[in-house]
């Protein structure tokens, strides 16, 4: 497996983890401010949440890794 290919399967793992995490701990206020959508949240926490993926990115890929690297020719 080359380093490229290491890349492109963890930004795709990394991709796919985001998008999982984005919906965690989202509040929708009861009170509606004028000129916000009904559905905007009260605090996106969107640095936790890149955070959080690109650790659990790095774990996975790692797994993918190992496991190509040891069960796979």
């Amino acid at each position: 497996m080359t380093s490229v290919s290491l890349i492109v399967v963890f930004f795709i793992i990394w991709l796919v983890v985001f998008f999982i995490f984005l919906p965690i701990g989202i509040k929708i206020p009861k009170k509606i401010i004028r000129g916000n959508a009904t559905s905007a949240p009260e605090n996106s926490n969107i640095l936790k949440k890149l955070f959080f993926s690109f650790i659990a990115a790095i774990f996975l890929a790692y797994l993918f890794y190992q496991i190509k690297l040891n069960f796979l020719i």
